[in-house]
């Protein structure tokens, strides 16, 4: 066979008539070509009606007599064998999903750990490449991040919630955002690569994304001088962790919380005996109130690992001290762990009778051979029963305790119950029958 210029074939794509041209021929065959284009599609297969080769002008098709070969022939029917499938794949749903794949909890917060979920879809069955996963970009709170689709077929893609991520408004799915690696695809099943822009998508306060910590604000004592009140950006609660901390340690988990919130009033720890929280406060009642003219601070040590969080899950950290306002209308000796209210003056005694000493005095302590030796000048005032040697190790949690009960003139004590390297606080006080007196100042010591 030889042929000469461009004789041309009829094919019918879908309701279209398509021209495939000549390429080749042989002996007996000559062959046509159509190169299907982005649009054409045919699902029962391209059909050919009978005597539909044309020849242009300057064709021709010839045996090797140079006789013209009879252009007649037989129609050919729709196969599936010969569907066409040129059309692209389109996203037809770009949104936050809303469905139980995604559902955040609490209802419409999610919080650190939780998963977002973004569903696009396609106008038909896509896959991508199985180890260059494609991402989009959602906003959370002004920052962008990235959400990945892990499952080649999967319409979904993924973000999990990390620590700080914050956005009150909710979280928006950026339009046009998908996008994946070089050498990556997202294609049909025939090949045909997706049109990737799609819309966004802003679901509004129902997406809302809190995993920020709660913050301190400030703290003040009240007017008695006994609770200290911290003040939080949110509302807190105890954790589950506090609990099962508190059930495995065998404390409260009143006894955690307290060791958690270090006070210092005038540079020194001073116990607390009870945590209240309500809303965004934590109230910690100290053992004894505190003066106008002291100054105290609050700081937060989870050494447990997650006490105190908000309502989110998101946990209270660590914070270092932080000034506390001092609003106390209490004047006197202040957080003093073994004082009371001053004795009054005795009234005068004529001369020259000497003035009775009001208190013990001079305390000194020594530590060797694991005790700690304790003197001390007693009160000559006889209004005094006995004296109690108070003690206080110097850690956090600990309070002061009655260690020994001397006369009313002793002056000196040897403590061997203490654990050698432990730093120790001590003060004797001279005490009436109602049980109140007034004490010497604090001693402290290691014992050795």
């Amino acid at each position: 066979m030889t042929v000469t210029g461009t004789p041309a074939i009829a094919v019918t794509v879908g309701s279209e008539t398509r021209s495939a041209g000549y390429v080749s021929t042989d002996e007996r065959d000559v062959i046509f070509e159509y190169d299907v284009v982005e649009g054409d599609e045919d699902t029962d297969g391209i059909q050919i009606s009978a005597d539909s080769i044309t020849l242009g002008s300057d064709a021709s098709i010839r045996n090797a007599s140079g006789d013209d070969a009879t252009l007649a022939h037989h129609a050919l029917a729709a196969k599936s064998a010969h569907k066409v499938d040129g059309v692209r794949p389109r996203v037809t749903v770009s949104e936050v999903a809303a469905s139980t794949k995604s559902y955040p909890y609490p209802i419409n917060v999610y919080a650190k750990g939780d998963s977002i979920f973004v569903r696009i879809e396609y106008s038909e069955p896509v896959i991508h490449h199985r180890d260059k996963s494609p991402t989009l970009s959602l906003n959370i709170g002004g920052s962008e991040k990235s959400a990945v689709n892990n499952c080649r077929r999967d319409g979904y893609y993924s973000y999990e919630v990390q620590d700080g991520d914050f956005d009150r408004d909710g979280v928006v799915l950026v339009g046009s955002s998908v996008t994946f690696p070089d050498g990556g695809y997202i294609k049909d099943v025939v090949g045909n690569d997706a049109v990737i822009t799609h819309a966004g998508h802003a679901p509004g306060s129902w997406y809302k994304v809190d995993a920020k910590a709660p913050e301190f604000r400030r703290s003040r004592t009240r007017t008695d001088g006994k609770d200290v009140i911290v003040f939080f950006d949110e509302n807190i609660a105890l954790t589950a962790n506090l609990l099962r901390k508190s059930k495995a340690q065998d404390r409260s988990a009143r006894e955690l919380i307290e060791d958690a919130f270090i006070v210092r009033v005038d540079g020194v720890v001073v116990p607390t005996v009870s945590v209240r929280y309500s809303g965004r406060t934590v109230t910690l009642v100290l053992e004894e109130a505190v003066t106008s003219s002291q100054s105290l601070t609050v700081a937060f040590a989870d050494t447990l690992g997650g006490v105190i969080s908000d309502e989110y899950r998101n946990d209270l950290k660590s914070f270092a001290a932080q000034r506390v306002a001092n609003n106390s209308e209490v004047t006197g000796a202040g957080n003093d762990p073994s004082a009371v209210d001053p004795e009054p003056a005795p009234s005068p005694t004529p001369a020259p009778t000497p003035a009775p000493k009001l208190k013990p005095s001079d305390l000194v302590a020594s530590s060797s051979n694991g005790q700690v030796t304790l003197a001390w000048a007693p009160s000559n005032d006889k209004r005094f029963v006995n004296q109690q040697v108070l003690r206080r190790a110097i850690k956090r949690g600990q309070v002061w305790t009655v260690t020994a009960t001397v006369g009313k003139d002793g002056n000196g004590y040897v403590d061997d119950d203490v654990e050698v390297g432990t730093r120790y606080a001590y003060r004797i006080k001279a005490v009436k029958s109602n049980g109140k007196g007034p004490a010497t100042p604090v001693v402290r010591i290691q014992a050795e």
